[in-house]
């Protein structure tokens, strides 16, 4: 920023955005976690494409979305160690973390492992199309999935290892 202070992200997405091949992490060389949301999806009517990248150790979660009417593709990643060290608060740990209206949204052949909360979240917003699909989830924290509002959702193929599903 001008006045040299740090807003605390690796990327702001403000239209399309592809993240492949990547190895993204969210702690610092010193193992220091970094901010909340490191990578934040900000804008609308946008697509997003996150393909064969390695996600790992966040305190709540490296990627999110905020903007509304987005199209999400989320395929061939590894999502792992997500979990606070120190642990904060029992929400921390997150895959997929999307706040707003969604367009469509297809989640497939990804694995999650060790994700202290949940492997996908689509909360303060729906989901027009979603799409859950042949991913592997071993040693889930809180719940498979956490959505409100879906439209249209197929949650399918994927094998749970060690899962938890907490009904609220």
């Amino acid at each position: 920023r001008a006045d040299g202070s740090l807003d605390g992200r690796i990327i702001t997405g403000n239209g399309d955005v592809t993240l492949k091949n990547l190895y993204i992490t969210g702690r610092s060389d010193q193992n220091a976690q970094t901010s909340y949301q490191p990578i934040q999806m900000d804008a609308n009517n946008s697509t997003f494409i996150i393909d064969n990248c390695v996600i790992e150790r966040s305190n709540f979660a490296l990627i999110a979305w905020t903007g509304k009417n987005n199209k999400i593709f989320v395929t061939n990643n590894k999502f792992r160690n997500l979990v606070g060290q120190p642990s904060t608060q029992q929400w921390e740990g997150r895959g997929i973390s999307i706040w707003a209206d969604a367009d469509t949204v297809i989640v497939e052949n990804n694995t999650f492992f060790n994700v202290h909360f949940t492997p996908f979240q689509l909360e303060g917003g729906a989901g027009k199309y979603i799409r859950f699909n042949h991913n592997t989830l071993v040693n889930i924290g809180r719940q498979v999935n956490q959505a409100s509002w879906l439209r249209e959702a197929y949650f399918t193929n994927t094998l749970i290892v060690n899962g938890f599903w907490q009904g609220e």
